[in-house]
């Protein structure tokens, strides 16, 4: 049956499931694990969504699949190829008087082995008037990171309608495909997130997770969809203030 999950949870003490401890960069401190079926892509924001008011103006950079990272990534004509290049491309000065707001573009972004999970780690200071956002800009699903993503130290950052989709045999760093350290205000709004199917690949140990969230504050999982994880949905580490609104996980 179909689960909805809408709640706030905190979790500060020790959960293990079976004996089996997560992964050391996701050491078990807790585990929120739903099982569910997969519907089609949400369209409708629930009224119950977090609020994120009207930040901006925005500084808008765009990345597609057949960009390059020699080009500036201000216009959809001259795109950039990757997200670790658009990411870094943000600075303190920019952050005072804009939000920054990636843009991927339609299609599969694809990554060179063995570096397929970009690592973002943020060291500019945002606000909730000029936030970071990564989205797909050419409607809901139209853009797939493959490989995986890991944040590090993020602040107001918000991630919108994309997917992220694992590539059978590689593991992310996290263990988890989309992996959230030590943030503060994230927004995770209708994602779809994707591991190895378990009928094609039984074992399914490439992804523990789909979620992972480690020593954060303040953060909104909405409306999204992991499909494939075995193990777990969503593990919640030494975090606070952990809002689950209608997410649809399936193993």
């Amino acid at each position: 049956p179909t689960t909805n999950n809408e709640m706030m949870i905190s979790y500060p003490t020790t959960m293990m499931k079976n004996g089996r401890s997560f992964p050391q960069m996701l050491r078990a401190i807790a585990l929120f694990l739903l099982l569910a079926t997969i519907p089609t892509v949400a369209q409708t924001l629930d009224p119950r969504a977090w609020d994120l008011g009207e930040p901006g103006p925005f500084v808008d950079v765009y990345v597609s699949p057949t960009g390059s990272d020699t080009n500036n990534g201000l216009t959809r004509q001259t795109p950039l190829r990757s997200v670790s290049t658009a990411w870094s491309l943000m600075n303190n000065t920019l952050l005072a008087n804009f939000g920054f707001r990636i843009n991927l573009m339609n299609g599969d972004h694809t990554c060179d082995l063995p570096d397929c999970t970009p690592i973002l780690t943020q060291t500019v200071a945002t606000t909730r008037q000029h936030p970071i956002i990564i989205r797909a800009v050419d409607g809901a699903g139209s853009a797939t990171l493959v490989g995986g993503l890991t944040l590090r130290n993020p602040s107001n950052v918000y991630l919108m309608d994309f997917s992220i989709r694992s590539i059978p045999g590689q593991k992310p760093p996290s263990e988890a495909l989309l992996a959230v350290f030590s943030g503060q205000n994230i927004l995770l709004r209708n994602l779809r997130l994707i591991a190895p199917d378990p009928a094609q690949y039984p074992e399914n140990s490439d992804v523990d997770a789909g979620i992972g969230i480690l020593n954060s504050t303040n953060l909104h999982v909405e409306q999204c969809q992991l499909q494939g994880q075995s193990e777990n949905g969503v593990v919640v580490v030494g975090s606070q203030h952990v809002e689950l609104l209608k997410n649809d996980i399936a193993g």
